[in-house]
């Protein structure tokens, strides 16, 4: 990367393509004006409302983007937002955001912030409720709501898919005003130029440079750095924070294990795109590392990457025997496959463990109360297609998976739900 701010022959253009080049930036709100910004007194932010308890493997983009410009030399500040949590960004949405109580934001609040200290430590993080709470609303829509016209928040694309779906609520609709007021607080406090956001938060970073050149009367105030957004697998894109499908950045949501298997699933051609995206110097160690000389290399390099970077290099290192043990032929037949005592102790420091099973209820009940499925109905199917699996070596499929767990004398019970959903249960 290059030389950093304080340095004399650095260019914020050739960072930039550098960063493009990387996959990291798709669009530049303001691009021309990048060179005024080269400045160690230069903040840069990005907001993260506490509308979840957990922020989930697409922000990673935002938060890569952040720790690169940090170690350039500028200053970060993260927006952790508890007021505009209440409220709900309505943009790119097909349904109304559920409403929070204050209780649940804060919960959301400390929680995202415990997360965002361990992958930014040195970032300075803030609550927009410090100001928020002081504001008088009257005061906010004399100074803000003036500045733009209906017609021009119309415009947004996402509002307009909100309308569609006849869901959107005046304060939803207001949503884009307390965002751009929350950059020109940032603004005149912490000397911050800069915005990063996702694809989707575009017209909300171009909404405050707005807001912020009519309040101050200047023109050249900032610029916007806009992310893509991760693609997984035949293009789905990971950017929904309520989407069950997505894999979340705590463990007791997403376990460690799940993170692996979806990542080891991903196919050649985007794991590689994304270790070009996330993978420090990725390029100078291809032809070193162990990973790309085995199946699944990509996968695996990448794994690895991002489960020590987002969980630790120290769990890595204890959940590292774990894939060798779920990869393992006839794993679920264990009169072929043998567990040893080491082999169950790593399974039960990674794999999240459920209560044992009381035989008073149904076991389609068990694991719909232990949130591994979503009904009773979906859970049968599931076992009908054999969906479901559990190590046992009476397996036998004229037994059921009751029986099958009554018949077993392991020290735990293991299941696999679908590809790459493994559970214990007490045995």
């Amino acid at each position: 990367m290059n030389k950093k701010i304080n340095n004399q022959n650095f260019s914020f253009q050739v960072l930039l393509q550098d960063l493009k080049k990387q996959g990291l930036i798709k669009n530049i709100i303001n691009d021309k004006v990048l060179e005024q910004f080269i400045d160690e007194k230069t903040s840069v932010y990005c907001g993260f409302d506490a509308t979840n308890s957990t922020l989930h493997i697409g922000h990673l983009l935002q938060i890569k983007l952040l720790e690169i410009l940090k170690n350039q030399g500028y200053k970060i500040i993260v927006l952790i937002g508890k007021s505009t949590a209440r409220i709900g960004d309505p943009s790119f949405r097909s349904s109304e955001r559920r409403g929070l109580i204050l209780k649940e934001i804060d919960i959301n609040y400390q929680n995202l912030k415990k997360q965002l200290k361990n992958l930014l430590p040195t970032a300075k993080i803030v609550n927009n409720n410090d100001w928020w709470k002081k504001m008088n609303v009257v005061d906010f829509f004399d100074q803000a709501g003036r500045i733009f016209t209906v017609n021009k928040m119309l415009e947004r694309k996402g509002i307009k898919l909100a309308l569609k779906n006849e869901f959107l609520t005046f304060s939803q609709f207001s949503y884009i005003l307390l965002q751009a007021y929350d950059f020109f607080y940032l603004w005149e406090k912490y000397n911050c130029r800069i915005q990063v956001g996702g694809s989707d938060q575009m017209p909300n970073i171009a909404f405050g440079l707005s807001l912020i050149r009519k309040l101050k009367k200047e023109q050249n105030v900032g610029v916007g750095l806009i992310t893509p957004l991760l693609v997984a697998k035949n293009g789905e894109k990971l950017s929904k924070t309520g989407d069950e499908k997505n894999i979340f950045l705590d463990e007791k949501i997403t376990s460690i294990v799940n993170f692996y298997q979806f990542i080891i699933n991903l196919s050649d051609e985007v794991a590689e795109s994304w270790i070009k995206i996330f993978c420090n110097n990725y390029e100078k160690n291809l032809n070193k590392t162990k990973h790309w000389k085995k199946e699944r290399g990509y996968q695996n390099y990448l794994a690895e990457y991002l489960i020590s970077w987002v969980h630790t290099k120290n769990k890595w290192k204890k959940f590292s025997l774990v894939p060798k043990i779920l990869n393992q032929k006839h794993l679920f037949k264990s009169d072929q496959c043998k567990l040893t005592k080491k082999d169950w102790e790593a399974l039960k420091n990674n794999l999240p463990i459920l209560p044992k099973w009381k035989q008073k209820t149904s076991f389609a009940r068990f694991l719909v109360e232990n949130n591994i499925t979503s009904s009773i109905s979906a859970t049968e199917r599931l076992i009908k297609q054999n969906g479901i699996e559990i190590r046992n070596e009476k397996e036998n499929l004229q037994l059921t998976l009751e029986k099958q767990i009554k018949l077993s004398e392991e020290p735990m019970i293991l299941i696999r739900k679908g590809k790459q959903n493994f559970y214990l249960i007490k045995n």
